[in-house]
């Protein structure tokens, strides 16, 4: 969800088409959104700041850590109370909304004391209406956990986490400024495991300055080695107004060839499948029963409520156009503690979506997922035949051998994944599209 091109189709508005739309569109959101709501909980306390990060994370704000969890709760609180149904295409249960999904991320999480995420969670349960099957998610560092802590998060209710691994090679390690060992990362899997964590997802990284084939393939070896039940695996992105990004503008980042990085993606499809992890999305692998339900609510447009600085939400019925509104937080802690003490919603800017928008949206995040696009569905959101439209586009990318249709799925082959963006470019440019976002300074 993180420019594309935009498409007024002005003919079928001119034809009375926009009322039609909305209304199909909403009976989408509707359908999607019955199950609940995803909240997402930034924790932005690291003990350092990597290189390549560009997310909104501190160090050295310890003493910040107590007040920002108070900030949290109250943040939570009002939003839950003003939350509105009709934009979220949910309805309360016993005057509460009903929760999905529950993700805390960051950042470390697990720098926080158990007391305080205990704290958390607890006025989650208070606030929303948590369902049984809640999949609650807790994002952990190794060398910040130990038994005691995931026996403490167990039982809280966290039935899945997150151990950001990134390599099992110390040197690639100290390039990426991690401060944790590969035995570090090993003993959490252990005591995660010991402390019956129900689902054990494990981050790696690749493309790394450095990096080899075959230094790659032992880091995927030693990860599925702990037999994890879900792999998150990213491609490095210099991101600007990072460290990493300033190294590079002085030609002192030796980051792999596209080609290279290419074939380490594809090693990464191609073992991870050996290994008996299903390749669901474009940089996530799961055993069966242990998919992200939570980031997938992201992947299908679903409503969700982020709390935190930096954090997003978005709710995919409101806005003037009807297509949905994101929006997020303010960035900096002390802003935002000081927002809340006042009452105040810490909101900095949101997007209305329009149509072009959404049809765009719906499009990359269709095709990231491996089971595809479903035409039918994208069909009625937007009266658009895609097959038709970008006939052209996708003859030529079927004799590439990059995409496939399997009514009703327009999917990504392997060989598409490698190079996502371009297929994905390739289509949207066959979408005509002209505006799409009102950006709305709070």
């Amino acid at each position: 969800m993180h420019g594309t091109t935009r498409d007024s189709f002005s003919s079928m508005k001119d034809r009375g088409g926009t009322a039609l739309f909305r209304s199909l569109y909403s009976a989408f959101v509707s359908d999607t959104g019955r199950t609940g709501l995803g909240l997402y909980v930034h924790i932005p306390f690291c003990r350092v700041k990597c290189p390549y990060c560009s997310f909104v994370v501190y160090a050295k704000r310890d003493h910040l850590r107590h007040d920002y969890v108070t900030a949290l709760i109250q943040e939570m609180t009002l939003r839950a109370a003003h939350a509105r149904e009709d934009h979220l295409g949910l309805e309360r249960i016993d005057g509460r909304l009903p929760l999905r999904t529950l993700y805390l991320g960051g950042g470390t999480p697990s720098l926080l004391p158990p007391q305080a995420l205990e704290r958390i969670l607890a006025a989650a349960h208070q606030l929303f209406t948590v369902s049984p099957d809640c999949e609650i998610t807790v994002e952990t560092e190794p060398g910040t956990t130990d038994a005691d802590s995931f026996a403490a998060l167990v039982g809280m209710g966290v039935n899945r986490v997150t151990i950001g691994a990134q390599s099992f090679d110390p040197a690639h390690l100290a390039r990426l400024g991690r401060v944790h060992s590969p035995e570090d990362a090993r003993a959490a899997v252990a005591a995660a495991r010991s402390a019956g964590v129900g689902s054990l997802d494990l981050d790696l990284m690749f493309g790394l300055p450095e990096q080899t084939l075959a230094s790659w393939q032992d880091d995927l070896a030693h990860a599925l080695a702990l037999e994890p039940d879900h792999l998150s695996l990213y491609n490095l992105t210099v991101e600007p107004e990072t460290v990493f990004a300033q190294r590079e503008k002085r030609g002192q980042l030796a980051l792999p060839e596209e080609e290279l990085q290419a074939a380490m993606m594809r090693a990464a499809i191609q073992t991870t499948e050996a290994g008996g992890l299903e390749h669901y999305e474009i940089s996530n692998f799961a055993r069966p029963g242990h998919r992200s339900r939570h980031n997938s609510g992201y992947w299908a447009g679903t409503a969700y409520l982020g709390v935190g600085v930096g954090a997003h939400g978005f709710a995919p019925r409101g806005g003037r156009h009807g297509f949905g509104v994101r929006s997020w937080n303010i960035k900096g802690p002390g802003p935002y503690i000081a927002s809340l003490a006042r009452g105040e919603l810490p909101v900095d800017e949101a997007e209305e979506l329009d149509r072009d928008a959404s049809m765009l949206e719906a499009l990359y995040l269709g095709l990231r997922q491996r089971g595809g696009l479903d035409l039918r569905s994208y069909g009625r959101r937007f009266g658009v035949d895609l097959v038709v439209s970008a006939s052209s586009a996708l003859e030529s990318l079927a004799s590439q051998a990059l995409i496939s249709i399997e009514m009703p799925h327009l999917k990504l082959t392997e060989d598409g994944v490698i190079i996502a963006d371009y297929v994905i470019s390739r289509l949207a440019g066959y979408l005509d599209t002209t505006g799409g976002l009102d950006t709305v300074k709070s």
